[in-house]
């Protein structure tokens, strides 16, 4: 999905899926150049580490004007987000998110209250951190990493999101 409204690189998933202990998720991707931003920033001089937060702010912006008249994956799915769940259950991992279901509008508006889960879901990609963007030597921005818990959430929530 994001692929499609974009003009930025992202690893092309070859497969995914859940293994059998409790280690989590796993997925096969293409590698994508650079190193993550993380390693890199240091090493950067002030215009690239410029270009570098640029380019991610015009990325998350044309992602966010890509909306949903639900709360879901990308693919139409539940998201994954630990922190919007009430109620955790006792055997579930802390660094594990939950799948959370697909709500419609009206549902996540009922669920989401007193906060305002506004007109439509924009599409956020929920872990947009230093390690998660990958990048040269020159502060160009190669792709994002980490997609499995991006989707379409509140704009509000986008804002306050603690992850």
């Amino acid at each position: 999905m994001y692929g499609k409204y974009s003009t930025f690189r992202y690893p092309r998933f070859f497969t995914t899926g859940e293994k059998l202990s409790s280690a989590g998720r796993f997925s096969f991707s293409s590698r994508l150049m650079g190193e993550p931003c993380k390693r890199a920033w240091p090493s950067l001089l002030q215009d690239q580490r410029k270009r570098v937060a640029v380019q991610v702010a015009q990325y998350c912006e044309v992602l966010s004007k890509q909306t949903s008249d639900a709360l879901e994956s990308e693919t139409g799915r539940g998201i994954r987000d630990q922190y919007l769940l009430p109620d955790r259950p006792r055997s579930a991992p802390s660094w594990r998110p939950i799948l959370f279901p697909r709500l419609s509008k009206q549902a996540a508006e009922e669920y989401l209250s007193p906060m305002n889960a506004g007109e439509e879901f924009h599409f956020y990609h929920v872990d947009l951190s230093p390690t998660n963007i990958m990048a040269l030597d020159d502060g160009s921005v190669m792709g994002i990493l980490d997609w499995e818990s991006a989707g379409f959430y509140p704009r509000v929530w986008i804002g306050i999101n603690p992850g």
